[in-house]
């Protein structure tokens, strides 16, 4: 399951760091690239022509780590933590289409906030995650 999560976020970002043999650094770089990718949607909600296209790139490019980020989960042996992120990042989704849809920035504030509070959980573990994701 880490390989296709991994793969998947690939096909769209192909110039990508992500890629790594390490599940612990493969999620934390997804999730720092996830940030950054809402942050420059949120930035480019409203413009002229090329900030558009970076808002539909920047939420093309989120949507797809998501999604990269919920297959990654381990319902099996992550059991209340795995779902709980599942839900977390499904908000982020459920967000980002209705920012997406509204142009405004309120509701895409909430998540970033929610994936800052778990990206930063996750960078403070201290022992990498041998061969299981959470």
């Amino acid at each position: 399951m880490y390989r296709k999560s991994v793969e998947a976020y690939v096909t769209v970002e192909r110039d990508s760091p992500v890629e790594s043999n390490d599940p612990h650094a493969m999620i934390s770089a997804l999730l720092n690239e996830l940030l950054k990718r809402m942050n420059l949607f949120k930035s480019n909600l409203k413009g002229d022509e090329a900030a558009l296209r970076k808002r539909n790139e920047a939420y093309a490019r989120s949507i797809a780590i998501l999604h990269a980020l919920q297959g990654s989960l381990d319902f099996e042996n992550g059991g209340e933590i795995a779902d709980n992120l599942f839900l977390v990042y499904e908000f982020a989704r459920l967000q980002l289409l209705e920012s997406f849809r509204s142009c405004e920035a309120d509701r895409i504030d909430v998540a970033i906030t929610s994936l800052q509070e778990i990206a930063g959980a996750w960078d403070q573990m201290d022992t990498p995650l041998a061969n299981s994701t959470v």
